[in-house]
């Protein structure tokens, strides 16, 4: 860079002075990359993906179903039981036809007549036997609960703190152009080759016009120099602030970023988090739910178990009570039976001694009466006699023929009411002995026919639960793989849309950075621009001296000789200096 002050400037011979003239040589440009093409071919991106994922509509969660399987009690027909009675047998009485006697008439001595006491008999009763009932005390069963199983604390999320970076705390010397301090000099520089050209110029001028070293000399050199270090101190400090504006530029890019960065770490850090803890919350569920279902079997089977502990324990009680019930009926019935046997026995011997007696008192008075008749028959006539002998030898015959048919029919009344009352418990006892075979059949089918509804309703309902805990779980798992599959297309255009967003902002960073090259391009050409023009400007002044120098020789010579000046004629034109383009460059940024 020691050179650059002659860049732009050929040195060629003056055919007419013989000195070196300066003369503009075109610049070579080397043309910049197409950084604008480039951020906005990533904003074009940016704003399709950001399009894709708005329309991007998150999967439905449907609430999974199941239908819970019913069930239907199974009961039992009961046994009915029919009695069994039994037909009394009947017992017809048999009576006797009392013998007829004719009475053969007299005039009879009046006699009285001997009667008897009847005997009376008595009857024996008995006193029935009480069977005394055996009952039994139901065994109690005892329901076995079981205490649900608690979920677990439920996980904590934390999520990751996101600080903001601030450019105080940025040092931004790494941020800096390391060839600032370059074009500063290179800057300079140049503007130290157009002071020395203006400063040439002006003493050119001055000798010119006489006045070389003189006060308009040293006033206009002084004025250049001023010129000079304003524009060299507002173009160093231009440039030192637009390289110190990109860095700050590139260092609040860089915060950006770290803080788009450390935001998708925390998103990432808390949807982990959350996954976890979502999971844990589910294991913990599925925990509670395995334990409350293993201890509500446990206490099912216990009260199942003691349920059927108490039913054979009263089975066993009835069987024993039922046992001790009927050993009672069949002591009770055989003790009322050997009583009614007693009486019974009683009461016939007690009606043949009153008829005995009967008899005997009954023969006393005949005989008696017959004494009677006897001794007034003999104190009646002997025709009295006769009649007396034959009515007594009638009545005699006809008394023996009437307690002869009277016993015969009293017998056979006996035999018939003993036949009747044998034959009625014989059908009694055989009706009660099967109506109680009825009645434990019956009982026994309806136990047997009860404890098979109640073990098909017990696992029936054991099934429909299973089946209901079954669906119901199978349900929560479908739903929760709905969920987790709708979160993760939420974060998938989540992570997408940050991509886009951080596409855009990049795309945005490099259009800035290509504004502010396109901005910083324009400048340098302007700058280098007007020194062109200054060197330019400078040439075509000392080109005008060379030719004018032959003319202001003759006038000179001319003056010298004392003669008249040659005319000449001089054209005034305003070009532009080196301090105005410096001074546009600098309005321009």
């Amino acid at each position: 860079m020691a050179n650059g002050g002659a860049r732009g400037v050929m040195k060629t011979q003056n055919p007419m002075m013989g000195g070196n003239a300066i003369m503009p040589q075109a610049n070579t440009v080397r043309r910049a990359p197409n950084i604008n093409q480039t951020a906005a071919a990533g904003i074009n991106d940016s704003i399709a993906g950001a399009r894709r994922e708005m329309n991007y509509r998150p999967g439905m969660v449907g609430a999974a179903q199941y239908g819970p399987s019913a069930t239907s009690g199974q009961g039992y027909q009961a046994a009915g039981s029919s009695g069994q009675g039994y037909n009394a047998a009947t017992n017809f009485g048999r009576g006797f036809n009392a013998a007829g006697v004719g009475s053969q008439g007299y005039e009879s001595t009046d006699t009285g007549a001997r009667g008897f006491q009847s005997g009376d008999a008595g009857s024996s009763g008995y006193g029935a036997e009480d069977a005394n009932a055996q009952g039994y005390s139901s065994a109690n069963a005892t329901g076995t609960g079981y205490g649900a199983e608690r979920v677990g604390s439920t996980p904590q999320v934390g999520a990751n703190d996101v600080r903001s970076g601030l450019l105080a705390d940025t040092d931004l010397s790494s941020y800096m152009n390391q060839f600032d301090d370059a074009v500063v000099d290179s800057t300079l520089s140049d503007l130290d080759r157009a002071r020395q050209i203006q400063a040439q110029n002006i003493g050119a001028n001055a000798t010119a016009a006489g006045a070389f070293g003189g006060s308009r000399h040293a006033l206009r050199e002084a004025e250049n120099n001023r010129n000079f270090y304003d524009q060299a101190a507002k173009t160093a400090a231009s440039l030192r602030q637009s390289g110190f504006n990109n860095a700050q530029q590139m260092g609040l890019t860089d915060i950006g970023n770290t803080m788009q960065a450390d935001r998708a770490n925390q998103s990432a850090n808390l949807q982990a988090d959350s996954l976890t803890a979502n999971l844990s919350q589910q294991a913990a569920m599925a925990n509670q739910a395995s334990a409350n279902q293993a201890a509500q079997f446990g206490a099912q089977a216990q009260n199942q178990a003691s349920l059927a502990n108490q039913a054979a324990q009263n089975r066993a009680s009835e069987f024993s009570a039922g046992a001790q019930n009927q050993v009672g009926l069949a002591n009770a019935a055989a003790a009322n039976r050997a009583s009614e046997f007693g009486s019974s026995a009683s009461n016939q011997a007690a009606l043949a001694n009153a008829a005995a007696s009967n008899r005997a008192s009954e023969f006393g008075a005949s005989a008696d009466n017959a004494a009677a008749m006897a001794s007034a028959a003999a104190a009646n006539q002997a025709s009295q006699f006769g009649a007396s002998a034959a009515n007594q030898a009638a009545r005699q015959a006809a008394q023996q023929q009437q307690q002869a048919n009277m016993f015969g029919a009293q017998a056979s009344n006996t035999a018939r009411l003993a036949n009747q009352a044998a034959l009625n418990q014989a059908s009694q006892f055989g009706a009660q002995a099967r109506n109680t075979a009825s009645l434990a059949n019956q009982a026994s089918l309806n136990q047997a026919r009860q404890f098979g509804s109640q073990a098909a309703n017990t696992a029936a309902l054991a099934n429909q639960n299973a089946f209901n805990q079954a669906g119901q779980f199978n349900a929560q798992q479908r739903q929760a793989a709905q969920m987790a599959n709708q979160n993760a297309g939420l974060a998938g255009s989540q992570q997408r849309l940050a991509a886009g967003n951080q596409l855009g902002n990049l795309a945005n960073l490099g259009f800035g950075m290509g504004q502010t090259l396109t901005g910083n391009l324009a400048q340098d050409g302007a700058m280098k621009q007007g020194l062109n023009q200054l060197l330019i400007d400078a040439a075509r002044n000392q080109y005008n001296q060379y030719q004018n120098q032959p003319f202001k020789d003759v006038g000179l010579i001319s003056a010298a000789l004392g003669q008249s000046p040659v005319p000449q004629t001089t054209t005034t034109s305003k070009q532009p200096g080196l301090f105005d383009y410096l001074t546009l460059g600098a309005g321009m940024m």
